[in-house]
């Protein structure tokens, strides 16, 4: 199914999308994604570029980002597997209000907007999954929102960390989902700033060799930091 593999029907099976969606309605919409393959470092769309679709990532790593006044790039977003970006704005029928870039090389499913919109005039269920995928992605600004207001880098950087351990107690090693330098773009804070956190956050717990991270203590960071595990 135009080169779609197994693994890449789950993928897009378990994105809110089209979740929802019945046997037969997915596989009518899956039967026009497309696979597309991008090296290190390539443009995928620019800021203005008409949001005719959406992508999901199945390898690799993308950033979304834009240019301010002086031409200076601004890391607004990162995504990885299992993530997508665009959704909401090519359903809104805009343009791209930023630009997306790969950080590593990148193997990506692209969705057109053509086939899913024939398809939402027909069956309220792609209504429903897009609902579903815009309240994702609120989520996601929202706690986008939160981690840059966090008021030092330590607070940043420790929130960074929480968020990639997946539970609240207890140990975890994982390795950085990207470079340090794009980390440290997300962050808004500089290369070097984010290396002497990583040596700061040591009396936390927190080792860092190389892109290898272990976090001695989950519940202890989050108390160390103010944050809420929620216990």
């Amino acid at each position: 199914m135009n080169g779609l593999t197994q693994d890449d029907l789950a993928l897009l099976r378990q994105n809110p999308v089209f979740a929802g969606l019945k046997d037969a309605t997915f596989l009518q919409v899956a039967g026009s994604v497309t696979v597309q393959t991008f090296p290190k470092h390539n443009l995928i769309f620019q800021a203005g570029d008409r949001a005719s679709h959406f992508f999901l990532i199945t390898s690799g790593a993308v950033q979304l980002f834009r240019s301010d006044t002086d031409g200076v790039e601004k890391t607004v977003n990162l995504f990885r597997r299992p993530q997508s970006f665009g959704e909401a704005v090519m359903f809104l029928e805009r343009t791209f209000p930023v630009s997306a870039q790969t950080l590593q090389e990148s193997r990506l499913l692209r969705v057109d907007a053509a086939p899913l919109m024939s398809l939402l005039k027909a069956d309220p269920e792609i209504g429903l999954g897009l609902l579903a995928a815009m309240s994702a992605h609120l989520k996601l600004l929202v706690d986008e929102i939160t981690l840059l207001r966090a008021p030092t880098a330590r607070h940043r950087v420790a929130e960074f960390i929480l968020r990639q351990v997946h539970k609240l107690e207890g140990a975890a090693t994982f390795d950085l989902p990207y470079s340090k330098t794009a980390i440290a773009r997300r962050l808004d804070i500089s290369p070097e700033v984010l290396s002497r956190t990583f040596a700061g956050l040591r009396k936390d717990g927190v080792s860092v060799k190389g892109r290898t991270v272990t976090v001695a203590d989950i519940g202890l960071l989050y108390r160390q930091v103010g944050l809420d595990n929620g216990s």
